[in-house]
């Protein structure tokens, strides 16, 4: 397939590093503008590719969030909306802080809603469009310690089965990427070589995915190949949820 993503304007959250990077340099490698997010400042990576436009955000901040949604307005039109940016905290679920619930909720789930009200318009105008949202197989099954991520990721789900329902008659796909366990930084801080361990022991492919792989399928998804599929959840994980 000859993918090509010519006067396409992509968006990207959560893009300095792991599965939204990947997933950007490969939107841009195949001709599209590409706007990223993240909320630190512009990532080393990005310097490469003129096409490439950095805004930050940070959904935990609503000015941040309100200054961001000024900058895409004035973009004439938007292609493509990758839903990525995602945080995950450990915690059982007698010990879970309101603060730390209502912070995943927010960037996990409240900030996908947010990024999907804001291109739709645009979407709507131009007759057609592509919303990817990444969520997770946390989404499907759990593990202990996950309570606040996996009712986010399963939340996500949900919102991308409505959210294709309200958008179809526009021509705009909604569909949601739920990767099992990938190499990522977010992985390296999150868990422990013991974890990690008992994660690999219950893949049938014996590894974890690499980021590049996951991309793949997001490239797909977000493509004019991809033309009558929307609403659905596909899984890349190794035949970790088969069992």
């Amino acid at each position: 397939m000859n993918i090509d993503f010519k006067n396409k304007t992509a968006i990207v959250t959560g893009a300095e590093s792991g599965i939204g990077q990947e997933i950007a340099e490969m939107l841009l490698q195949h001709n599209a503008d590409v706007i990223i997010t993240g909320v630190n400042e512009k990532p080393s990576w990005s310097l490469s590719y003129p096409k490439c436009i950095y805004y930050q955000l940070d959904f935990l901040n609503d000015d941040s969030f309100s200054q961001f949604s000024k900058k895409i307005i004035q973009h004439q039109k938007v292609d493509i909306l990758v839903n990525n940016a995602g945080i995950q905290i450990q915690h059982a679920i007698d010990e879970i802080g309101d603060k730390d619930w209502e912070n995943v909720l927010q960037v996990n789930l409240t900030g996908v809603m947010k990024m999907m009200r804001l291109v739709a318009p645009s979407m709507k105008k131009h007759q057609g469009g592509s919303i990817l949202n990444i969520s997770s197989v946390a989404g499907i099954t759990s593990k202990p310690m996950q309570s606040s991520y996996s009712a986010t990721k399963a939340g996500v789900i949900g919102l991308t089965k409505s959210a294709a329902l309200d958008l179809a008659l526009f021509n705009i796909r909604v569909n949601a990427l739920c990767p099992g366990t990938t190499m990522t930084p977010m992985v390296d801080q999150v868990l422990d070589e013991r974890q990690k361990e008992a994660i690999l022991g219950s893949v049938p492919m014996n590894r974890f995915a690499n980021v590049s792989e996951i991309a793949q399928f997001a490239l797909y998804l977000c493509s004019d190949y991809n033309t009558f599929m929307t609403g659905q959840s596909v899984v890349v994980d190794g035949g970790f949820t088969i069992q």
